[in-house]
């Protein structure tokens, strides 16, 4: 399906879903596939997970649901889970092809992703999204020829606004990660790491609603981690302009690891934290057993806000989590790490620092 189509991603949902209802057989599969890439289209994945992995399969002739799985797994990077699903399946079919290609894009292999995603092209039913991938893998393989093709960033640039107007957040961020490598051939550093900035933002998103064992691969695409990187790129000057994290609240939260009760224990290390900062609001966000960072004490901001309010930077949080690494900054909005961030807009803030707690080698909030 299109997602250049009349209808939104949000309609063609609803619509494919109440197909869906009625469906039985052969004709049950491929709605699931198709519903499932469209919530994949959306950022969604782990909701496309979700509706793949419904018990009530239907065998079909062209392994619709498999297939789907295996692209899905491919598209998150978990390359070896894609490979898996597809060993036992006919070779010829368009579909093995299509997760071929993007097995060979993870891992930066544009001619074999282009071999292979042409190939899936003859499949009237997958040609549009495996042109798509030749398309964006042709330019990252012929990147250097193009330094100067000033007409292909700005085709970029009006696709990529078109995907974000349709919340097709898997284009856009597929556009914006190629933006940001041409703006990088061309000389444009601070252009590159703004288009990548945007494009890692939205990855962290769509990282964000996979189950926690699906996330290993995620950042490992090649792709993922050129983006992440330039969105980085200024980051070492900036941080030397920032403020170092404070040895006394090192040793307060050093001293509070004695308590043994979690609940107090939190709440004490988010008081001496606010304390010792003079912080107008702090919290401790923990990981969930979904993966995601869930607020677990909250102090400040209630005379502001009224109740105790959980309105923090996700985008930053994130980064920490992922990086595993101190974001400090006493101007969020002039510093070039995190001033991108729409959330830091969108709430206002000034100084900002945000540290991982970290145990027995993992990163639990």
């Amino acid at each position: 399906m299109s997602e250049r189509a009349s209808l939104s991603l949000g309609e063609r949902i609803e619509g494919v879903s109440a197909a869906l209802d009625q469906a039985e057989g052969p004709e049950r599969n491929q709605l699931i596939a198709e519903l499932a890439w469209h919530h994949a289209c959306r950022g969604e994945l782990g909701a496309a997970f979700e509706v793949l992995w419904t018990p009530d399969e239907t065998p079909d002739r062209d392994h619709l649901r498999p297939l789907m799985r295996a692209e899905l797994q491919a598209l998150c990077g978990n390359e070896d889970a894609a490979l898996g699903l597809i060993a036992d399946l006919d070779p010829s079919l368009p579909g093995v092809a299509l997760v071929r290609a993007r097995v060979a894009s993870s891992r930066g292999d544009w001619d074999a992703a282009v071999r292979w995603a042409e190939h899936a092209a003859e499949a009237s039913e997958l040609s549009e999204r495996a042109e798509a991938l030749a398309r964006r893998s042709r330019d990252r393989r012929d990147a250097p020829k193009g330094v100067d093709d000033e007409g292909t960033e700005v085709a970029l640039r009006v696709s990529a606004d078109q995907a974000r107007s349709e919340g097709a957040s898997l284009t856009e961020a597929d556009l914006r990660a190629d933006l940001s490598a041409l703006q990088e051939a061309r000389g444009d550093a601070e252009g590159a790491r703004r288009s990548a900035l945007r494009a890692v933002e939205l990855w962290d998103d769509m990282a964000m609603t996979l189950p926690v064992p699906l996330r290993a691969g995620f950042w490992l695409d090649s792709r993922r981690q050129a983006a992440r990187k330039t969105s980085k790129s200024s980051t070492r000057r900036a941080a030397t302009q920032g403020v170092n994290p404070s040895s006394s609240l090192l040793v307060s939260l050093r001293r509070l690891a004695r308590e043994r009760d979690l609940e107090k224990l939190l709440e004490l290390i988010t008081d001496s934290a606010v304390s010792i900062s003079g912080a107008e609001r702090g919290f401790v966000l923990l990981v969930d057993e979904r993966g995601a960072l869930e607020p677990k004490t909250i102090r400040g901001a209630q005379a502001e806000l009224g109740e105790p309010t959980a309105a923090f930077s996700r985008s930053i949080a994130e980064t920490v989590l992922i990086d595993r690494e101190p974001v400090i900054t006493v101007d969020a909005t002039h510093d070039a790490r995190v001033q991108d961030y729409m959330s830091v807009h969108q709430l206002m803030l000034k100084s900002v620092a945000c540290l991982p707690i970290e145990a027995g080698g993992r990163t639990w909030g």
